[in-house]
């Protein structure tokens, strides 16, 4: 007896020459440092950091700058580059620390991060305290 839903050629209950349906590539990941936490006094030192370059292209991205210690105190420097996407969401987070930086100290700074998509904005979060 035969199957009256299989077709010539084929397996039972497909057409010939139909073709399975591809299955989506997987959304990549955003390339994400995790959040350094600081502690004790902490302030903001974003008027201290001048950022030269930053990639926005999907791909390797590379965001090039300075900062420096503009608070009074000597602490611990915690510096997050956060490229964001279309829909303000994060496509990739960085982050420069160095500890002991007295006041006034300038450092250099260079970080690459892979993006999945393009970026449209590049925000700078920069802190002192102390490094959990």
């Amino acid at each position: 007896p035969s199957d009256p839903d299989a077709t010539a050629g084929g397996e039972p209950g497909s057409p010939e020459g139909a073709e399975e349906t591809p299955t989506p590539e997987p959304t990549p990941e955003p390339d994400n440092d995790p959040v350094v936490q600081l502690t004790g006094e902490v302030y903001g030192i974003r008027e201290g950091v001048k950022l030269v370059r930053c990639d926005m292209d999907a791909g390797t991205a590379l965001a090039t700058g300075s900062v420096e210690n503009t608070s009074a105190i000597t602490g611990d420097i915690a510096l997050m580059i956060i490229w964001e996407g279309t829909d303000g969401s994060t496509v990739g987070r960085k982050t420069f620390t160095q500890v002991a930086v007295d006041p006034g100290d300038r450092l250099d700074f260079e970080l690459t991060a892979e993006l999945p998509e393009p970026a449209t904005a590049c925000t700078i979060n920069a802190r002192i305290g102390t490094i959990e």
